[in-house]
């Protein structure tokens, strides 16, 4: 089956431009950059709204603009003041110099169109700007459709790349205009664009985008920017900026943040660029994929040092999604620091990196910068890097040049999951502090694998001010270097760990006890693997990036809520019993009479849920108790909507509780005691909008005014993770960035410990008027809520007193309702596959790409040790999710197949494991196949014979590149 897309390959000749997964049913992933189904030229046979008008630079004589008396300039088209519906077609194989700057706005159902004609013609209608600041400028108009140009911009002399050479491709500029609607930039061909080294507000590149003035927010709306091949620019590729940039989150001082509409960047190939590949600012919700982005941040030559680039990246701009990007080659020049992959810059939280393809970046795979404003809740999941970081030689910012998989320099909430790393055969640090910033992440269930001349170390888990938590990772491939860790975290060194047999990217799907289902849960329902498979959000997972274990149990936490199973998963003491009497819903409930029941049950790490049961009240009259309970022995009691105890027809009442979780989730305990019944137990995972509710970052966190600031915590006493707020009369813990949508109630609530005697307060203010007040005098953990109803955003929350304050969450209000829990269902066992992934689902885009089904099935490897959400696109991109069935495991071990114990494992096997920085393991039973090196020299990906990719990567590429 063919390994590439197709035949188009990037500048190296070697490298397809994308790389396909093909299901059972000939359905499709791609990552990287697709081909355009868009006709070369426009349809002049076709009736439209408006006038069409011709131009042709190589006439003779001037026109009237007809297609016979075409107008023979650009000016002459500047002039017209065109209308909804108007078409402007430019003549292929014909160049015109100079700007277009077409005048009039076109409508949402007739927009203007600027396209091409003469379907003869061998090559492209071309616009050489010749140095004007851009090739095509839309200024202060709306509703246009602009494709099937080359556009250029150089002058072959001296003021290429010189200081106050603007220059771009193609420019989108609005002025207080309020918005700017539906822009379609797509099917150009973009070159030879030598701007100065400017980027944002007045920068240069291949497409720009810009929001200027001062006297009216403004913003864009449905823009797409798609198909476009970009090559040999400088500074950016696509890049956009506004003056209406300024907050808090950026660093800011002042606050005229105006946030443009979620646009769609897709299908594009970016190579050849001296700075920026793709950079996303100020449109939240936008989603960035399928893109191929190669050699940037190349500084053409020493003709442009940028300093800070990556190839592609977000700014400024809330809850971006980047997905199935293919993204190699990104250069790592003396004056830059960065050199990354990808980016979660400051001013940003929410961003999402999953399903991406990355190679050979010499800066590495990924940077989070909250640099010199906050940076947070940054999800990278599910993506394969190979070969990123390089040690070079640098002059500006960290003058070592070390070679880093991933940068870190000021996050908070990462999470950072589920990936499958290659490392270079040279020493590289796979988490490096910038040392200026502190950092908050998590990297649970990731595979870092090291080829045979790999010298790993890793520096930023006891570098200071860090809270880096690393949990049921796999370091194979060496014995040291790697972070020391708490044992009780999972981590796990096989150093004789080695790609399997195959060819490609299947040799990536490492099968290793140590690796199928060794993971801790931590994705929400519906996400899927790096080629599609769906993936549990109760049981553990694979580590890495390939989910070859079947799913074998059903994905509720709560086994037996509705105890109709009679045995097993409850624990009984007293008078307790299932009973056919009076059931809420299905044929049993629990009724105690001055009995109780418990169950401990998996919970997920950074997860809030809410405690969910129906009770009925015994003969005493009261009700009994639902409880949940933390590893750390802090436990909130179900309770009645606030003000009322609400019966149904059958007597029961609903009672609900909220907690969350933090790195170090485990299980919880759920106790039932009293008398009475009780059905329908149920943890139900919620939206939680607080950022760093469980206060365990140190600084650049939402919980200060100053970034860099160490924030008052504590070790001795918390409810979950590892810190807590520690709160004074004169140091309250004070969040200024929450944002929930207006007019919604909402439940605000935390644990609380005050000192003795003493009191403490969770208060929330929109900035009109003060929110509910919530206090608690105990001397014990106590969890405090109150409701919030928010009439303007930010929202600035409070923890004030003297005493400790922790998990905060802030959730959807409850609406009172306890759904039924049915029997315990568990899906049939499957055969666990060895080298077999299938597409489960793939995001739609234009042209469509359909979801495939999971479904494989293969015999264990002989040579191995045997073992084991994505948001729609569109123009408007929003999130969807899928739910994804399965069953918790009752004991799940870092280190045990399903149905195996550790116990149970040959020593042959248990002895090449050790806990990370424990010490050497011995050696691992070889798994076969050629050596690594190997797989960056053709790569290809067969799965099951379902998924076939090949990709052909070069092991290194150097810094002087050949531009075109």
């Amino acid at each position: 089956m063919p390994a590439a897309l197709d035949d188009r390959v990037a500048d190296d000749g070697e490298t397809p431009i994308a790389v396909r997964g093909v299901g059972k049913d000939g359905r499709e992933i791609v990552y990287g950059a697709r081909p355009s189904a868009t006709p070369p030229v426009a349809d002049t046979s076709a009736e439209i709204s408006g006038t069409r008008h011709f131009v042709d630079c190589s006439a003779s004589a001037a026109g009237d603009g007809t297609e016979k008396a075409p107008f023979s300039d650009l000016d002459s088209v500047n002039a017209l003041q065109l209308s909804a519906g108007d078409q402007v077609l430019l003549r292929r194989g014909v160049v015109c110099t100079g700007m277009l700057r077409p005048q009039g706005s076109g409508t949402r159902e007739a927009p203007i169109v600027i396209d091409a004609y003469d379907a003869e013609a061998d090559s492209m209608a071309r616009i050489d700007a010749r140095g004007e600041e851009q090739a095509v400028l839309l200024e202060n108009v709306e509703h246009y459709a602009v494709r099937n140009l080359e556009l250029t911009n150089f002058t072959d002399d001296s003021r290429d790349f010189a200081g106050g050479s603007v220059r771009r491709g193609i420019m989108i500029s609005i002025s207080d205009i309020g918005v700017g609607e539906n822009y379609k930039i797509t099917d150009l061909l973009i070159h030879t664009v030598r701007g100065e080294g400017k980027k944002d507000l007045g920068g240069s590149g291949g497409i720009q985008l810009e929001v200027q003035g001062d006297k009216k927010s403004t913003k864009f709306r449905d823009v797409e920017i798609a198909y476009n091949t970009i090559r040999d620019t400088n500074r950016s590729g696509i890049n956009m900026s506004t003056t209406w940039t300024d907050r808090a989150e950026k660093g800011s001082a002042s606050d005229n943040f105006y946030a443009w509409d979620p646009m769609h960047i897709h299908d594009n190939f970016v190579t050849d660029v001296g700075g920026d590949g793709i950079v996303l600012q100020h449109a939240s919700g936008s989603i960035v994929e399928r893109n191929t982005v190669d050699n940037t941040a190349n500084t053409k030559g020493g003709k442009s040092m940028n300093r800070a680039n990556a190839a592609v990246w977000s700014f400024n701009a809330d809850n971006v999604t980047f997905r199935y990007n293919h993204v190699f080659g990104t250069i790592r020049a003396r004056d830059n620091g960065d050199g990354q992959a990808f980016d979660a810059d400051y001013g940003a939280t929410g961003t999402l990196f999953e399903h991406n393809l990355s190679h050979d970046n010499q800066g590495g795979f990924l940077l989070l910068c909250g640099c010199t404003g906050l940076s947070t809740d940054t999800t990278v999941r599910y993506n394969v890097s190979l070969n990123d970081g390089r040690q070079v030689t640098v002059d500006w910012f960290q003058p070592s040049g070390v070679a880093r998989t991933i940068f870190l320099s000021g996050q908070t909430d990462a999470e950072i999951y589920n990936n499958t790393f290659l490392l270079p055969s040279s020493r590289v640090d796979i988490a490096h502090p910038s040392g200026n910033y502190a950092n908050n992440v998590v990297l649970a269930n990731n595979v870092f694998l090291a080829q045979e001349d790999t010298e790993v170390e890793e520096t930023a888990t006891d570098s200071g001010r860090e809270t880096i938590v690393w949990r049921n990772n796999v370091f194979g491939g060496s014995e040291s270097g790697w972070p020391e860790t708490d044992a009780g975290h999972r981590n796990l060194v096989v150093s004789k760990l080695k790609l399997t047999d195959g060819v490609g990217l299947d040799r990536l799907r490492l099968r290793h006890f140590a690796i199928e289902s060794s993971g801790a849960p931590i994705a929400p329902a519906g996400v899927v693997d790096f080629v599609g498979t769906p993936v549990p959000s109760v049981t553990p997972p694979d580590v890495g990036a390939f989910q070859l274990s079947p799913i074998d149990q059903a994905q509720t936490t709560v086994r037996d809520g509705g105890f109709e199973s009679g045995e097993g998963e409850w624990e009984l003491s007293g008078k307790a019993q299932f009973t056919q009497t009076g059931p809420r819903s299905g044929a049993h409930a629990l009724e105690l009479a001055r009995g109780a029941a418990r169950t401990r049950v998996p919970v997920a790490i950074n997860r809030t849920y809410r405690l969910l049961a129906a009770v009925r009240a015994g003969k005493n009259g009261d009700l009994p108790t639902v409880s949940v309970t933390l590893a750390s022995g802090a436990f909130v009691v179900a309770a009645p909507a606030e003000g009322s105890v609400e019966r149904e027809t059958d007597g029961y009442v609903p009672v609900a509780a909220t907690f969350r979780t933090s790195t170090n989730p485990g299980r919880v305990e759920i106790g039932i005691a009293g008398s009475g019944e009780v059905d329908d137990v149920a943890l139900e995972p919620l939206d939680d909008s607080m950022i760093d509710g469980s206060f365990e970052a140190l600084a650049n966190t939402v919980w200060q005014e100053d970034n860099q600031a160490t924030a008052p915590r504590t070790e001795d006493e918390t409810t979950s993770g590892r810190l807590a707020a520690e709160v004074t009369p004169d140091q309250p813990a004070i969040n200024r960035f929450t944002y929930v949508p207006s007019e919604v109630e909402y439940e605000l609530a935390a644990w609380v410990r005050p000192n003795n005697d003493e009191e403490m307060t969770l208060t929330w203010t929109d900035g009109q008027e003060t929110g509910y007040v919530a206090s608690r005098l105990d001397e014990f953990w106590q969890r405090i809520s109150v409701p919030l109803r928010s009439t303007a955003v930010p929202i600035t929350v409070t923890c004030s007193g003297s005493g400790t304050c922790d998990d905060v969450t802030l959730v959807r209000a409850w609406d009172r309702s306890v759904p039924p829990v049915g029997p315990l269902r568990d899906i049939p066992v499957e055969p666990a596959p060895t080298s077999s992934a299938n597409p489960s689902t793939t995001p739609t885009a234009n042209p469509p790409s359909s979801p495939a089904s999971p479904s494989a099935s293969a015999e264990p490897s002989q040579t191995e040790s045997s073992r084991p959400a994505t948001p729609a696109a569109g123009s408007t991109p929003s999130p969807s999710t899928t739910p994804t069935p399965g069953r918790p495991s009752a004991t799940a071990s870092p280190t045990a197949t399903a149905g195996q114990s550790e116990a149970e494992r040959p020593s042959s096997e248990l002895s090449t494991v050790t806990s990370a920085g424990s010490g050497p393991g011995d050696a691992l039973p070889e798994t076969g196949g050629p050596p690594p090196s190997s797989l960056l020299g053709g790569l290809a990906l067969v799965i099951a014979g379902c998924v076939a990719i090949t990709l052909a990567l070069p092991r290194h590429r150097p810094s002087g590149r050949r531009s075109n």
